[in-house]
């Protein structure tokens, strides 16, 4: 079921506005309110509010899930135009015309076609236990060969023989006579050095 928001009399000419709508039609909607607030455009922030009211409707009036919702239709109609005119040369006048638009954004939960290869089971509204989606799992993950697990399990204890080897050669090598014993006597060559 779509829902609708729609905002009328903005002032900003459709022509302008559907610039914009064209960007983020068939976009998902929060993706669509990203991509709005970074647009250059001031048409940017008009679709934004409107797109905002749209899924907010959605939410709130008929429970629909926030992030399954699609941007289904978006459209810019003219409104009335106001005319105005500025002074010119020589006594004359300069026509302006200060046109206005008509935004409508219709928002829609997302559809899945089981056929498609985005389809996710569990996203749907009557998920599989959890029960009945292990065996699928078991059967989709690749069996693993066995000379693959014992080259593994061969690289490791090669690895933890290897460390075992410096660990002893690091406790056989003894500290140097030369080197002071504490740290006092490394503070007082330090102070030695500064006179």
């Amino acid at each position: 079921m779509e829902v609708r928001a729609y905002t009328k009399h903005l002032p900003i000419s459709s022509q302008k506005l559907r610039l914009v709508c064209d960007q983020v039609r068939g976009m998902d909607a929060e993706e669509a309110l990203v991509v709005l607030r970074f647009m250059p455009q001031k048409g940017s922030d008009l679709v934004y509010k409107t797109l905002h009211s749209a899924i907010s409707n959605a939410v709130n009036n008929f429970d629909m899930v926030r992030e399954e919702l699609v941007i289904t239709r978006i459209f810019a109609d003219e409104g009335p135009s106001m005319k105005r005119y500025k002074a010119g040369a020589r006594g004359r006048y300069k026509p302006r015309v200060r046109r206005t638009a008509h935004l409508t954004v219709f928002v829609d939960e997302r559809e899945y076609d089981e056929d498609d290869e985005e389809y996710d089971v569990m996203s749907t509204a009557a998920p599989v236990a959890a029960d009945e989606a292990a065996p699928a799992v078991a059967e989709a993950q690749p069996e693993v060969e066995e000379d693959v697990v014992d080259e593994v399990v061969a690289e490791d204890e090669a690895t933890d023989e290897a460390v075992e080897d410096v660990e002893e050669t690091v406790n056989e090598v003894e500290p140097a006579e030369d080197a002071p014993a504490d740290d006092d006597a490394n503070a007082e060559n330090k102070t030695e050095g500064k006179e």
